[in-house]
């Protein structure tokens, strides 16, 4: 027997068109119309989420205000900044994952601050004019080879740039030329073979370099500079041949212990240690996977040693008093090659000179002939540097094991010695040293490293500021890591409200600042700001928190920091990255930071309050909380709208964690007050401490509070903010359901004041506002007892429910019309053409249809008539063909004759140009 497989089934004619219909229309959508939009809380920006789309073309239809536009993992061949033109708001774009082969700059973009162009098939670097305003430029994984002189010279304001995974073998001594606050620069996994002297000369600001999975033997002697301190250097991955051309990165690695770290990838996450050791040899063999910093091959200056950039030696110093100038701190020039006397201001001590050499022993005179001034003038960085060398070599001269007892009579409130402030010095010295400079001073016995690195952080905490001038090598001094880890909690405070001190307008800042090192006849900072930011990060890393430190920086939590706009932004990703330290550590900070809030010095209680509120996010402290509570309640009343959003922020941390919202209830009168503000995000927060307050409230307490809270947010619902909109209608919705049977009847007159703006919110065009409308009209129709609306509202069925809504409430039918006037003049047009259509639906349930009444709806319905989307228009024109049969008395202004011309348009008679012109003359009556 032989099967027939049965012929496949075609769908009619009819079917098949209506099918091919729908994909025209589909492919005639704009791809921003498919975006999703959202608020990027981070940025404080809307934020256009594009991805996985497959577009091949940039979206040209989104909201003007997107201000970060994500269209990575797409088609995307060729793009240009003209296809952003029409977004004046954007400050970020990403264009990653899309084979992208070309990038062209055309108009600028004079907002944008984030480029992510990696993973894509790059060939060259792409022009990058009209971008004054870029930050972070990420370029990783393309198969750009090769980067032009001064390839990045017009992005002078570039923070973070990302080459890695290129095919990237050579560089230009000036590639990276005009780049003067670069802060992190990753070359890592190119096929770099050698770096150029000075590739980093210019790059003052860098405080990251990757230089991972690349294929380098050496480093030209004198690659780092010297007067600066690198934080984070990757060196590992490399194929480094141990001889002596490599003695110099041997002998700077060694120096520089705290500063080169290991990037472990892992499937979980990214694992990022302090790992000198993570630099190993590749050749010769017997040297193959030996630390680079324990290969011990002794290198004759003349012979072995590369002498091919011989190391600069100071000038002859008189030994006068010196003006160090705070100007010049920052600069890189070399110093002259023939000797020139410094400026001074007094005469020179005769026969005193000497010759100082940049590297080796020290020669100098003892500090009785050295009488060494800091004060504002001209002089070079490097006298800085040479000051700082004599210092270290004077330590090796003070008797040991005496360092630790004179530190600590040195404290504030004792009187200090020439010799106890000498000795201090010597301690901050050396534990400012890297370790084998510290062995070798003397100064650090074993066994006495403990005792020393606490009476150091001692000294520090209750105020000697003979300390803070090494603070953050001291930090990183291996000895004392035990020590910082022990006192992190009031370490990490007291440099915090330093650097807040810091920032304020002068004179209270630097000025302040500036005149405790030179009460103390300290070296002075090249900027002050920054080197208070660059101790507490130096005690993060020496506690061992480096990962938050990246992330930190990510955010760019470092740069708001220093800044006084933005520095309580700062302070706020600093404490948000510490909601994972130990709860032993967070608790003594609330303590310290509740103190400050008592205190009367006004400069520290943002920065306190910012503080203390992220903390209140960990659900594991419960430290103080009544007194927490109490000193958010007071903020409520602050003149300053910041600090009322962070006390109902602080406080709304607190309501979301049930344990903790009992406390809360008290201050619900309080909070709505709160509703009065003018700020909506202010109002948006308090809304929803009050939803949590409710929904631990007892069932009669609930009760009564929900009849005081229903009265306050009606208004809201049609508020221009969606979110204000969302939070009330689904917060009313949750009051109809804690509402009690003895208050229910109370209720009842809030719930039919709300139906016709909950009516016109089912067409909201955010789908939020629309389903939690949808949701809160069911319940209002539960406790009103309206059994016949709850399924057409199960099943969506609006102009039913309408329908229904007005049958069942004839008498108040004027009421619901004149509370849909104001819907007409919505700037959504879902809700204005339901207004219309209403309008039609209320105006035949009028008991009293008088002239009056008809001309002002017709009046209305007139002026919808020029509505520029064409259904409302239409809707219009047939409303008032409705009205004029159903209520059957012509009124002035609605006539047959104003009623033919006004539906002439939609006949195939004027076009609207010639429709408003006749509009604009006077109806015959």
């Amino acid at each position: 027997m032989v099967s027939v497989s049965p012929r496949p089934m075609l769908p009619p004619a009819p079917a098949c068109l209506a099918l091919l219909a729908l994909v025209f229309v589909a492919s005639a959508v704009d791809p921003g119309e498919v975006c999703q939009i959202e608020m990027n809380q981070i940025k404080d920006r809307l934020q256009a989420n594009c991805t996985w789309l497959g577009l091949s073309t940039v979206p040209s239809k989104l909201s003007t205000d997107i201000g970060i536009l994500l269209l990575g993992s797409n088609h995307l061949a060729s793009v240009s900044t003209s296809s952003f033109q029409y977004l004046p708001m954007l400050i970020g774009l990403d264009l990653s994952h899309n084979g992208l082969k070309s990038f062209h700059a055309g108009p600028p973009l004079p907002l944008l601050q984030e480029l992510i162009l990696s993973h894509n098939a790059l060939g060259a670097l792409p022009p990058l004019q009209g971008l004054p305003a870029l930050l972070h430029l990420g370029l990783a994984y393309n198969s750009i080879k090769d980067l032009a002189p001064k390839a990045f010279q017009s992005l002078e304001k570039l923070e973070e740039l990302e080459l890695k995974g290129n095919q990237l073998q050579r560089l230009p001594e000036d590639t990276f030329a005009g780049l003067a606050v670069l802060r992190d620069l990753d070359l890592s996994n190119n096929a770099l073979e050698e770096l150029p002297l000075g590739l980093l000369t210019k790059l003052e600001a860098l405080e990251t370099l990757r230089l991972s999975g690349n294929h380098l033997r050496t480093v030209p002697t004198g690659f780092f500079p010297e007067d600066r301190f690198f934080p984070y250097i990757f060196l590992d991955k490399n194929p480094w041949h141990c001889n002596c051309s490599l003695a110099y990165l041997r002998d700077w690695i060694t120096e520089n212990e705290p500063g080169i770290y290991y990037q472990e990838e892992g499937l979980d996450k990214t694992k990022v240690e302090n790992d000198p050791e993570s630099v190993k040899c590749d050749s010769p063999a017997h040297y193959k996977g030996t630390p680079v910093i324990h290969f011990t091959q002794v290198c004759s200056k003349e012979g072995d040693k590369d002498t091919s950039v011989p190391k600069p030696e100071l000038m002859d110093l008189p030994l006068s008093p010196i003006n160090v100038s705070f100007a010049t701190m920052a600069s890189t020039s070399p110093l002259p090659p023939t000797r020139t006397p410094v400026p001074s201001t007094s005469t020179p001590v005769p026969s005193t000179s000497t010759t100082v050499p940049l590297t080796g022993t020290l020669v100098f005179k003892p500090p009785e002939a050295m009488k060494v001034t800091l004060d504002p003038a001209t002089a070079h960085p490097q006298l800085i540097l040479s000051e700082y060398r004599k210092s270290k070599e004077q330590c090796k001269k003070e008797p040991r094991g005496e360092v630790g007892a004179v530190l600590v009579s040195a404290l504030p409130g004792r009187r200090e010695t020439g010799a106890a402030s000498r000795k201090v010095q010597c301690l901050c010295q050396s534990l400012a040293d890297s370790p084998s400079c510290a062995r070798s001073s003397g100064v650090m016995e074993p066994g006495r490293e403990k005792e020393e690195c606490l009476a150091y952080i001692q000294a520090f905490l209750e105020g000697n500021k003979e300390v803070t001038s090494h603070l953050s090598k001291s930090f990183l001094h291996p000895a004392c890591q035990q020590e910082v880890q022990a006192h992190y909690p009031q370490l990490c405070m007291a440099l915090l409200f330093r650097l807040t001190h810091l920032v304020q307008p002068e004179p209270q800042g630097i000025n302040f600042f500036w005149g405790e090192y030179r009460s103390q006849k300290m070296l002075i900072p090249a900027t002050p700001v920054r080197s208070a930011v660059g101790d507490l990060r130096a005690l993060m890393q020496g506690a061992g928190y480096v990962e938050q430190i990246i992330s930190i920086q990510k955010q760019g939590g470092w740069d708001m920091m220093m800044s006084f706009e933005a520095h309580h932004r700062g302070v706020g990703l600093l404490a948000r990255a510490m909601r994972k330290n130990p709860v032993e550590e967070r608790s003594w900070m609330i303590h310290h930071l509740l103190n400050v809030l008592r205190s009367g010095d006004k400069t520290q209680h943002l920065s306190a309050l910012v503080f203390l509120v992220e903390l209140l996010h960990c659900a594991d402290l419960s430290y103080q909380l009544e007194e927490v509570v109490l000193r958010l309640r007071w903020q409520l009343s602050n003149q300053k709208l910041l600090v009322r959003w962070l006390a109902l922020q602080g406080l709304l941390n607190l309501a979301c964690q049930p344990e903790k919202v009992v406390t809360l209830h008290y201050l619900l009168p309080e909070l709505l007050e709160q509703l009065k503000e003018a700020d909506r995000d202010v109002i948006a927060k308090a809304l929803m401490v009050i939803r949590h307050i409710l929904t631990t409230l007892g069932r009669r307490r609930a009760s009564r509070a929900a009849l005081l809270v229903a009265e306050k947010i009606l208004p809201f619902f049609d508020d221009v903010s969606s979110r204000l909109r969302f939070l009330t209608i689904s917060l009313f919705g949750d009051l109809l359901r804690l509402v009690q049977r003895m208050d229910k009847q109370s209720m009842k007159m809030y719930v039919l004041k709300s139906l016709v703006s909950l009516f016109f919110h089912l067409e909201d065009v955010n789908p939020k506002v629309s389903e939690s409308s949808w949701d809160t009209l069911f319940t209002a129709a539960a406790l009103l007892g309206w059994t016949e609306i709850q399924p057409l509202i199960q099943r969506k069925e609006t102009w039913k429910i309408c329908e229904c809504l007005l049958m069942r409430n004839r008498r108040r039918a004027d009421d619901f019309l004149i509370e849909s006037l104001v819907y007409i003049e919505s700037p959504q047009d879902p809700i204005r053409e339901a207004a219309v259509r209403f309008i039609g639906l209320a105006a035949r349930q009028i008991e009293d249809q008088n002239e009056e009444k008809l001309h002002k709806l017709c009046s209305i319905l007139n002026d919808l008539l020029l509505d520029q989307k064409p259904s409302v228009s239409t809707l219009a024109s047939q409303t008032l063909l409705i009205l004029k049969v159903t209520w059957n008395q012509p009124a002035a202004g609605c006539t047959l004759g104003a009623l033919f011309t006004a539906c002439l348009p939609f006949c195939g008679g004027d076009s609207h140009g010639e429709r408003h012109e006749k509009q604009q003359q006077p109806v015959p009556s």
